[in-house]
């Protein structure tokens, strides 16, 4: 039994100096670390925590991080403008290209009516102008141009501004009174009418004219109506702003030359109307234009024309 506990005592012994040598290096490995391991300044560049210390510090000014205080800076400072006026009373506020400083910019209140060109109707007199009320379908541009509405439509809802179409799909049947109407209605702070042409060279927005341009009758009825003067001088007003932001925007995008704009001057239609202006802007009690891109540069471009109206009835806004 003696050697059997001489034994036991030698194992414990053993036990006691491993255990002994595993602290030992769990110590030596701890204290190293201390000493060796780099430094959290190290690791961070000095030019990161300089700029997370000011960051924290733009925070605490007032809880806001430094991108909603330069919302609220431009906000103040007028950049944002949130107008509740519609066509009718003016409007306030203020507008600019979206290409320029003011790119983020929202312009709530707007209400912005879009035309896209065309439909199928039937032949209708109107009882009071005279006027035959009746549009025609034209493939393939109402495809294009409705298409080009919804792109610009949401554009501008992105920028805050309100949108109303005068068509809900490309097919849908709506007169030439029709789309004045839904202008009107809505209160709209101006129209734009957008179609394509395959004979035209450049882009052109067209206004209705003064007197002695300010005029259309139909050949059936004799009778001759007249475009409201106060929507005349807005319109001539608000198509050259538009065309100038329009014009710069789409040149930019796609390499196009400028185009120009130009007074309505229509002839006869097939409708049985003949005189200067558009038919459409007969009823129109807000400021309306019409913009014209080449047919085939229109449907090979349709998003660049789409973000060049937006832009161009941006630059109206508050005007």
């Amino acid at each position: 039994m003696r050697g059997w506990e001489k034994g036991e005592r030698k194992r414990a012994v053993g036990r006691r100096r491993i255990a002994a040598l595993a602290v030992a290096i769990f110590l030596v490995a701890f204290i190293s670390g201390l000493f060796l391991r780099e430094p959290s300044w190290k690791i961070c560049p000095k030019e990161a925590l300089e700029e997370a210390e000011v960051s924290q510090e733009n925070q605490n000014v007032s809880g806001e991080s430094p991108i909603f205080q330069q919302e609220r800076a431009d906000n103040s400072s007028g950049e944002i403008a949130e107008s509740g006026s519609g066509a009718n009373s003016g409007g306030s506020g203020t507008g600019g290209e979206s290409t320029g400083s003011n790119a983020n910019a929202v312009y709530t209140g707007y209400i912005i009516c879009l035309d896209p060109g065309h439909a199928d109707t039937p032949y209708q007199i109107d009882a009071e102008t005279g006027l035959n009320t009746q549009d025609w379908a034209n493939q393939p541009e109402m495809s294009i141009v409705f298409d080009i509405a919804l792109r610009a439509k949401g554009i501008l809802e992105s920028r805050g501004v309100r949108v109303v179409m005068t068509k809900s799909s490309v097919s849908a049947q709506v007169n030439l009174k029709q789309r004045a109407i839904t202008a009107n209605q809505c209160g709209a702070y101006l129209v734009v009418h957008i179609h394509t042409d395959p004979g035209i060279s450049s882009p052109t927005t067209f206004f209705p004219g003064p007197a002695p341009n300010n005029w259309k009758a139909n050949s059936q009825t004799g009778r001759k109506a007249y475009v409201d003067a106060g929507v005349q001088a807005r319109s001539q007003k608000l198509a050259g702003l538009f065309h100038s932001a329009m014009s710069t925007t789409l040149q930019r995008l796609t390499g196009s030359p400028k185009g120009g704009v130009a007074m309505e001057n229509r002839g006869a239609t097939g409708t049985g109307n003949y005189g200067p202006v558009l038919t459409y802007d007969i009823w129109s009690k807000v400021p309306t234009f019409t913009l014209e891109n080449n047919q085939s540069f229109a449907n090979s471009h349709r998003q660049e024309i789409a973000q060049s109206i937006a832009d161009g009835v941006i630059a109206c806004l508050g005007k």
